[in-house]
């Protein structure tokens, strides 16, 4: 490859402004990964009553901590290779064999957080006897997100490139002639997904309330109203998802804007970088839900009390909430007493 040839890649090179991107990238990432982890370790790993519902987050959550760590790996990996001084600007790319391992846990993290809130919805309409429930949907709905995400993944990045590895390229993050359309149909796809998925939990929100004092069983009501807590529980969670991603979607439609030249210039490259706003999911997720969820923000406060007494926990600290099967037994117990008087 001639010099010439690369020319572009000074773009990216004596681009200052996007190394400075790149540096708070590296700032923001590792921080929002232990800000993550506390809140997991604080909240647990479910969050509501539904069990199905439990699997499900918790596939959210490991796509998080996968896509976090991928792409704090995706971004030093750059910002070294733009800081090294060579003569010849083609000594800059890597090969996409090279670039695989950083850009599919990448991608297959990104993809699972997109879709994952969507799973959650269609989990939350399911409607069953709250008795009656086991995790069978959950961890079909799980099997069904990660076959999903996968094959994304590899249609977007993986297939294209399979049997071109020796192939050079300027990013980690391989988005060249070969995929943008098919990576651009797919984020089309993605962001009406990620749209739709919002209206529909408020829609689910109002039609919940609405039938909630209807004619119905005790059953159903009951189920109504922890249809309604969960929804309530979840909706900050799905307000910063699209706030988050939502750019980044958009975001990569530039080049296609571009009449799907990859090869972007010293103003669209910053552009590019700095609409990559999923960086902040694993940051904001954990302080926005400290903020209006009372249960994680006393559970917090519980555990920092404990460490500032130095007071040993046999156990850890948990949800207020009961699960479904212990809040039911609960209820019979109680219910039993009564009939022996």
């Amino acid at each position: 490859m001639k010099d010439s040839d690369c020319s572009y890649i000074d773009n990216y090179v004596n681009n200052n402004i996007l190394k400075l991107v790149f540096y708070v990238k590296l700032a923001v990432l590792p921080l929002g990964f232990l800000l993550y982890v506390l809140f997991i370790k604080v909240q647990g790993w479910s969050m509501c009553y539904h069990r199905n519902i439990n699997i499900l987050i918790i596939s959210s959550h490991s796509f998080t901590l996968i896509y976090t760590s991928a792409a704090f790996a995706t971004t030093f990996n750059e910002l070294i290779r733009f800081n090294q001084q060579y003569a010849n600007f083609c000594q800059y790319t890597c090969s996409i064999g090279a670039a695989m391992p950083y850009m599919v846990p990448n991608q297959l993290g990104y993809n699972g957080l997109l879709f994952s809130l969507s799973f959650i919805l269609v989990s939350s309409v399911y409607f069953r006897r709250y008795e009656r429930w086991n995790v069978t949907l959950g961890i079909a709905l799980f099997i069904f997100l990660f076959l999903l995400t996968s094959f994304c993944t590899y249609i977007n990045f993986v297939q294209p490139y399979l049997m071109d590895t020796q192939q050079q390229t300027i990013r980690t993050l391989v988005i060249m002639t070969k995929n943008i359309r098919t990576l651009s149909i797919t984020n089309y796809v993605m962001t009406g997904t990620t749209t739709g998925t919002l209206i529909l939990f408020h829609l689910l929100l109002w039609y919940n309330r609405k039938n909630k004092n209807i004619n119905r069983d005790v059953s159903s009501k009951y189920q109504m109203s922890e249809n309604i807590k969960t929804i309530q529980l979840l909706l900050p969670m799905a307000w910063t998802h699209y706030i988050c991603f939502l750019p980044s979607l958009v975001n990569i439609l530039l080049p296609a804007l571009n009449n799907y030249e990859t090869k972007l210039n010293n103003v669209t490259a910053v552009i590019y970088e700095l609409g990559d706003t999923i960086v902040l999911y694993p940051l904001i997720l954990p302080i926005v839900l400290f903020c209006t969820n009372r249960v994680l923000r006393n559970n917090c406060l519980q555990l920092l009390k404990c460490k500032l007494t130095r007071v040993n926990l046999n156990q850890k600290v948990v949800n207020e909430h009961l699960t479904t099967n212990d809040h039911i037994a609960s209820l019979q117990n109680m219910w039993n007493t009564v009939n022996k008087k």
